[in-house]
């Protein structure tokens, strides 16, 4: 009786150890559907404006940017971002530039804005979309760039810049300039 309780309790053993493997294996695929479960969700789903979809995704905890935001309208295409980040470098030795969305907003109400330039990726977005407005009213012309960083470097700021203006001034060397740059940006909102 002794070996028959031996041999049965070694197959009991070795039954619980199967059953303790099977449990480890389902474990291990519950937490690979989990995980897949989390990445479908940290995916957001896509968000249809003006015909455009967006999509927002999630990789490693760090949310990707959409190319296109269909809020910042008129966005400048690569060649005339150049032109305006320039523009930015020499009127910042001119002092013919102002920084912010707070200075650029005081400029439009004082009516000395030539031309505003904002960032597209300002996070949120909605800091910068009353001054679209404010230009209308003012009837000065607006643009978008892609960057706020390669904005703020152009102004002269190691720091993000959503929002600038270009101001008059007379007399000012860059005037052919300005208004090669705002036929350029008038062309892109008609």
């Amino acid at each position: 009786m002794s070996l028959q309780n031996q041999t049965t309790n070694e197959k009991q053993l070795l039954q619980g150890e199967n059953i303790e493997i099977e449990d480890k294996e389902n474990e291990s695929q519950k937490q690979k559907e989990e995980e897949k479960e989390k990445e479908k969700k940290e995916t957001q789903p896509t968000v249809s404006n003006r015909s455009k979809t967006i999509e927002i995704k999630k990789i490693n905890n760090r949310v990707l940017k959409p190319i296109y935001e269909p809020r910042a309208f008129p966005k400048v295409k690569k060649q005339l971002m150049i032109q305006i980040l320039n523009l930015c470098k020499q009127a910042n030795n001119h002092k013919q530039v102002k920084k912010g969305a707070n200075e650029t907003m005081k400029a439009l109400n004082k009516g000395l804005s030539e031309f505003v330039i904002l960032a597209a990726d300002a996070n949120p977005l909605e800091i910068v979309l009353h001054l679209p407005l404010l230009c209308e009213d003012k009837n000065v012309l607006w643009c978008f760039v892609p960057n706020s960083i390669a904005l703020g470097r152009a102004c002269g700021f190691s720091r993000p810049i959503i929002a600038s203006t270009i101001i008059k001034l007379e007399g000012s060397e860059l005037k052919r300039q300005i208004d090669s740059i705002k036929k350029e940006i008038q062309a892109l909102m008609f």
